[in-house]
């Protein structure tokens, strides 16, 4: 095995056990403006949405999105803040390439666990692939 394969693993593996720290810190700005525990979870929710989409080369990122806002304002019939959505979402995808683009790991399941005025972000990821 290479020097250069040996060290993208030991990176990887490192980022791998990092992951729920990581997400933590590319998320924490946004789940700030969160009032309470549901709405921690939705904006979570959306800036691991916006983390994984990231991860598809540029060409494929903005029909990915529309299609994800399209099934966001249909599944939430109520609401007037699809372009909102959008925003935040290209918004986060901006930072995760920016500050995080080296680390290719899907976010596959994201918690906010809390405990008093302690709060906690739980994530299970796995390497990254383009076909499901």
């Amino acid at each position: 095995m290479s020097q250069l394969r040996k060290i993208k693993k030991k990176i990887q593996h490192k980022d791998e056990e990092r992951i729920s720290q990581i997400i933590t810190e590319f998320s924490a700005d946004y789940l700030a403006t969160a009032e309470d525990t549901q709405s921690r979870q939705s904006y979570l929710n959306c800036a691991c949405t916006a983390w994984n989409l990231a991860l598809f080369p540029d060409e494929e990122i903005e029909q990915k999105l529309k299609l994800l806002v399209e099934e966001y304002c249909f599944n939430n019939p109520g609401l007037s803040d699809g372009e909102e959505y959008r925003h935040n979402l290209r918004q986060l995808i901006a930072r995760k390439k920016k500050h995080y683009n080296h680390i290719k790991l899907s976010v596959v399941d994201a918690s906010i666990l809390e405990q008093g005025k302690d709060i906690w972000i739980q994530v299970v990821s796995r390497p990254f692939s383009a076909t499901p």
